[in-house]
């Protein structure tokens, strides 16, 4: 009797869930399509991740999937202590036709409900399938935070590095595998890795090299002088591992060189083979890398040190001091005029029209120089002639070799601006070291175009 009961409560407790659910659905005016496990919920106090919710409906316009979301039963509001329907994005959302199935991935998915990733390094690929060799499907940004929704069993080797692969979900809906060397993996409630993750070690100098894009140590003088060459100073150079395909990139401005290697072996305490090529890795202070390779027959030697700025936006922020440079040469005028040596003519984008300067002579600009082109400020002063000249304009003309552009200093004066010439000699790293001995002086009047 008592067995008949407790079959009798489960049958009226079924059939008052049936319907309340078919309630629920009749008022979204819609049928239930399957049901979904939430993998990645955008409001824990409305949906929390790793629940099973019903899917009423999906839409294929929007993206979008409209599920019965829990009420919430200390709610003050009557309304929304049951359930409701909500809209939410698609890829939030695992789908299955049945519970049954729901609720097998959803036990699978119960170790990693709270454990999400930090991608330590830029353009870090998801991919296809847990394999280097497989469809690239997106770059991860260094630090952005993507969520796991599973591993492989174990760790797996890939060409000297150990680590698992991770299946993961971006922010953006983006689902694949990443490679784990270069994750951060935590549990977003105990700040822990999961389980089972420390059974990987590694080397923390194979970590370091793999985990940072390394740059040419001139980069880091041009950051601590603010003397930039920007022809020099570019995003593409340095030495940038790529663990995933086994490849060590070094790209400089006269050369660029791809090591693919089988393994990273150690030979000292502080010193790497990529095993399969001529290159030798040797940490110094953790902060700096000597190599060693092989180039065109020769044995080179070249030092890298790790820079943690942004380079894109060094280089915007000198972009944008040399326009405000140009921006304060016009000040008093476009027009610079010299009885001896002619007009220059400047526009708001830096071109100009310079007339008669062939006056100069050949040794500032060559006879086949056409006396138009453009204006820009890569030089700097040397200290002992900062309270002398205000800057360093420089003239590259159409016709002549771009690679050697007419420099002059220059010095603002009541009622004009007076040029000194430049001559390569005078020059080092970008820097006006000194006067000529014999200097080419000219001063120009300034004044606005007529309109």
């Amino acid at each position: 009797m008592k067995r008949n009961n407790i079959t009798v409560r489960k049958v009226i407790s079924l059939a008052l869930g049936a319907i309340a659910l078919s309630t629920l659905l009749a008022s979204c005016g819609s049928h239930a399509l399957g049901f979904g496990v939430v993998i990645w919920s955008d409001n824990e106090q409305v949906l929390a991740t790793g629940s099973i919710v019903p899917i009423l409906d999906q839409s294929t316009i929007s993206n979008t999937d409209t599920i019965s979301a829990p009420g919430n039963p200390k709610a003050a509001d009557p309304a929304a202590r049951t359930s409701h329907p909500v809209n939410v994005d698609a890829w939030r959302i695992a789908f299955f036709k049945t519970r049954k199935e729901a609720a097998t991935y959803q036990k699978s998915f119960e170790p990693f409900k709270r454990v999400y990733a930090r991608s330590e390094r830029n353009a870090l690929p998801i991919r296809s399938e847990a394999s280097p060799s497989a469809n690239m499907l997106y770059k991860l940004r260094q630090g952005e935070v993507i969520k796991v929704l599973a591993r492989s069993s174990k760790p797996v080797n890939e060409s000297g590095l150990q680590a698992y692969w991770y299946n993961v979900v971006t922010g953006t809906g983006v689902t694949g595998w990443v490679f784990g060397y270069l994750l951060t993996v935590y549990d977003q409630g105990t700040g822990l890795a999961p389980a089972a993750a420390a059974d990987t070690v590694q080397d923390p100098l194979v970590t370091l090299i793999m985990a940072t894009n390394w740059r040419p140590t001139y980069f880091v003088q041009m950051i601590q002088t603010g003397h930039y060459d920007l022809t020099k100073f570019k995003t593409e150079y340095g030495f940038f591992p790529d663990p995933e395909q086994h490849r060590f990139n070094l790209v400089l401005p006269d050369y660029s060189i791809a090591f693919d290697y089988t393994s990273l072996q150690q030979m000292q305490l502080n010193r790497y083979e990529a095993v399969g090529t001529s290159l030798l890795i040797t940490v110094r202070n953790g902060n700096e890398l000597s190599l060693q390779y092989s180039y065109k027959g020769l044995i080179v030697s070249t030092v890298f040190e790790r820079v943690d700025q942004s380079i894109d936006g060094l280089i915007k922020a000198e972009q944008a001091r040399r326009d405000a440079v140009y921006t304060a040469f016009l000040q008093n005028g476009d027009v610079l005029s010299s009885t001896a040596y002619g007009q220059i003519h400047f526009a708001p984008d830096k071109k100009f029209v310079w007339t008669g300067y062939a006056s100069l002579g050949s040794d500032v600009f060559p006879p086949t120089a056409e006396g138009t082109g453009t204006v820009s400020f890569p030089l700097y002063l040397a200290d002992q002639l900062k309270n002398k000249y205000d800057g360093v304009i420089t003239f590259t003309m159409q016709g002549a070799d771009a690679a050697k552009p007419t420099s002059f200093l220059y010095a603002f004066a009541a009622g004009g601006v007076r040029f000194v010439y430049v001559p390569q000699s005078t020059l080092q790293d970008n820097i006006v070291q000194q006067e000529s001995f014999s200097p080419l002086i000219i001063f120009f009047t300034q004044h606005k175009a007529a309109n």
